[in-house]
């Protein structure tokens, strides 16, 4: 089983019509991603912002932040969760390099340390030496839950 991994080189991401990938920049239609993220029936709001670093910027209620990458060739992105659980490790994946989604939410209910764990990005000095993400092209998706949705730990 081998692994191959495809990289492409985000230099900026932009508003735009599409989604694609040209010269280094990457143009998101952000209405089409955000129609597709309230498919999810325990969202009530989905917005996207673009965060550049050294941008006087501060990200909160950080919940997830994960480097974009599909699988292309060789079995599901996600075995068991959006697939049949498998051995993983080969096949070809493409990831997109010097940009990062970062998923943010305020979770109403959340408020004791057990409950749900978020994080704060800060994309300017001091704070963006003390994170990868200041150093990244951030997709910030702003979620919203809907209301009555229990929170796990709280």
């Amino acid at each position: 089983m081998r692994l191959e991994i495809g990289s492409f080189r985000v230099t900026d991401v932009r508003s735009g019509t599409a989604t694609a990938l040209r010269d280094g920049v990457l143009s998101l239609d952000r209405a089409a991603l955000a129609g597709h993220l309230l498919e999810d029936a325990r969202l009530s709001r989905a917005g996207i912002e673009i965060a550049r670093p050294g941008e006087s910027t501060r990200i909160i209620h950080v919940l997830d932040a994960v480097e974009p990458r599909v699988k292309v060739a060789g079995g599901p992105d996600y075995p068991g969760l959006r697939g049949w659980p498998e051995l993983v490790g080969g096949g070809c994946t493409h990831r997109l390099d010097g940009v990062a989604v970062l998923s943010t939410c305020d979770v109403p209910g959340a408020t004791d340390s057990q409950g749900l764990k978020e994080a704060i990005v800060d994309l300017a000095d001091p704070g963006a030496l003390y994170t990868p993400f200041g150093r990244t092209v951030n997709v910030v998706l702003e979620l919203a839950v809907r209301e009555g949705l229990p929170v796990p730990g709280a």
